[in-house]
């Protein structure tokens, strides 16, 4: 989850400081509360991927969105279905 993403934008610092060329962070929850979405694209971060489970609004362009819904959409399919969820968890 990333909320104002501070720690995030430390961590992305921390990374550049010790040589890495490029970083990218992958999050669950974009919640992006505050100064969240300008301090991501103030960061050292490259990009920021967050899924959809939050919608937003103006997203910066260091910031790019991943539908869950395929996933949802199995999972709700297999529970209704009585089948395994072991497929959807081996993605």
């Amino acid at each position: 989850m990333v909320d104002t993403a501070g720690t995030l934008s430390k961590a992305a610092d921390a990374l550049r400081q010790a040589g890495a060329h490029s970083v990218s962070a992958m999050a669950t929850h974009g919640v992006l509360s505050g100064s969240g979405k300008e301090n991501v694209q103030n960061s050292s971060l490259d990009k920021l991927y967050i899924s959809d489970t939050i919608a937003q609004n103006d997203l910066p362009s260091k910031i790019s969105v991943i539908s869950c819904a395929e996933i949802l959409s199995k999972a709700l399919w297999r529970i209704h279905t009585s089948a395994s969820l072991e497929v959807i968890t081996n993605l």
